[in-house]
């Protein structure tokens, strides 16, 4: 049996690469995991579940601030990188990069200053404390940082260079926070974490513009046709894509800002975090297949289908039992955290299982966006977000936190069983976990 599945991992290559690519990515996912359950470790020990809550608001706004003015170039830019990775066409990987620098850098320079300047007028329009506003000035500061390098390291990734890509991703932030923590004496205070967050960006940008750099300087400037805008086009749809991917995680933290307390948000992000061991193969899987799909769907179709099979049968298994896990030890991994945080209990066993269903649906998301179907994953996300919006605040206002763990349960079976559907009616491919298929 063993030397069966070793003989067919030997003689093939896509396999081959999806299980030493996944081996590379999972040790520097899980040391990013581990940094930043570490990290929110931390924070909940000095300043309990508000300064969680405060951090996680703050890191949340400047996420979705960078996915809305990175227009969509952070997924974009995996297709093309991967579709293009090849001697004829390399070139245009530097026209590429070059493109998205000259867009990307004004729009969230001046995105940044909007922010900064409205900062006071935002915190007291939503009767906030005033460390809001110094919270969200630092955030400003940090947008074009932040932006420019998530597309950079997805750039990184479609080039295949998984092992920076991946430690720049989870590593390096958390580590450098959490060195910040470890280093300065004093207790530090909620806006020292965001400092150093601030911090963690400038050098994980510098990082991967230099890794960019030395990979781009061997490549010669060629005449091509291709246009920011063809690269624009193809990116706007996926805007509300990228979007949508942090919604049902991230969204009903602001809500139960909002309507409940700072110490509700820190309850519910820590069992966000845990749920997320659930879909972290899914996580590690992604990483790998997104250039090969943008790859074998234009060249080799039926491999694209056996890959695709193979990965989901993999993240089916490694999901399931990481979701037993975190459902039978659950109370006791979340006192870990402190005794305030077992009373989201039943927010990680809602979690979990909306995690499980996102794994069972496959690399669905990144079929539709790498094989030119982006338009179609747009109108789905769009759809399941209205929809959220109306639901979430229901749903916190009569159960709190686990009423958003419901809606975040609701979204993810929308948009996944609605993915599935499409990607199948527009590419004949199966995504999802079908059991007894075999791995052909």
């Amino acid at each position: 049996m063993i030397k069966k599945i070793h003989n067919k991992i030997s003689t093939d290559k896509n396999l081959k690469e999806l299980l030493s690519g996944s081996a590379i990515t999972f040790v520097f996912k899980i040391s990013g995991m581990v940094l930043s359950y570490l990290l929110i470790y931390l924070i909940s020990k000095e300043l309990g579940a508000e300064g969680v809550g405060f951090y996680q608001i703050m890191l949340q706004t400047l996420t979705i601030l960078g996915v809305i003015f990175g227009l969509g170039m952070n997924i974009s830019i995996l297709r093309y990188v991967g579709q293009f990775n090849n001697v004829n066409e390399k070139p245009k990987i530097k026209l590429i990069y070059r493109y998205l620098i000259t867009i990307l850098g004004p729009v969230t320079i001046l995105a940044s200053i909007i922010l900064y300047f409205s900062s006071d007028w935002i915190t007291e329009t939503l009767n906030k404390k005033a460390e809001y506003a110094q919270g969200l000035k630092i955030i400003a500061i940090s947008l074009p940082f932040f932006t420019i390098n998530q597309v950079s390291v997805e750039f990184i990734r479609g080039l295949k260079k998984l092992k920076i890509s991946e430690f720049l991703r989870s590593v390096t932030r958390p580590l450098i926070i959490g060195m910040g923590f470890l280093i300065v004496k004093s207790s530090p205070t909620k806006i020292d974490l965001i400092y150093y967050l601030l911090i963690s960006l400038v050098i994980n940008s510098l990082i991967s513009r230099f890794v960019i750099w030395r990979e781009m300087k061997e490549i010669p400037r060629m005449a091509f046709t291709f246009t920011k805008v063809e690269l624009f086009r193809t990116s706007a749809p996926m805007i509300l894509s990228s979007i949508s991917s942090y919604t049902f995680g991230f969204v009903p933290i602001f809500f139960l800002d909002y309507f409940n307390s700072q110490s509700e948000v820190g309850m519910y992000s820590i069992a966000h975090y845990l749920s997320t061991l659930s879909s972290l193969i899914l996580i590690i899987l992604n990483t790998i297949l997104a250039p090969k799909i943008a790859e074998l769907y234009w060249s080799d179709k039926t491999s694209l289908q056996k890959l695709l099979t193979q990965s989901s049968i993999i993240g089916i298994i490694v999901s399931t039992i990481f979701s037993f896990a975190l459902i039978a030890f659950g109370h006791f991994t979340l006192g870990l955290f402190g005794e305030e945080f077992t009373s989201s209990y039943y927010v990680l066993v809602i979690l979990v299982i909306a995690q499980w269903i996102n794994t069972w649906a496959g690399s669905v998301g990144l079929v539709l966006n790498m094989t030119g179907n982006q338009k179609s994953q747009s109108i789905i996300s769009v759809a399941t977000f209205a929809l959220l919006l109306v639901i979430y605040p229901l749903l916190i206002i009569n159960f709190g936190k686990e009423g958003a763990a419901l809606g975040t349960l609701i979204g993810m079976a929308i948009i996944n069983l609605s993915s599935l559907f499409i990607a199948y009616k527009k590419t004949k491919l199966i995504v999802a976990f079908i059991p007894f298929k075999l791995l052909g």
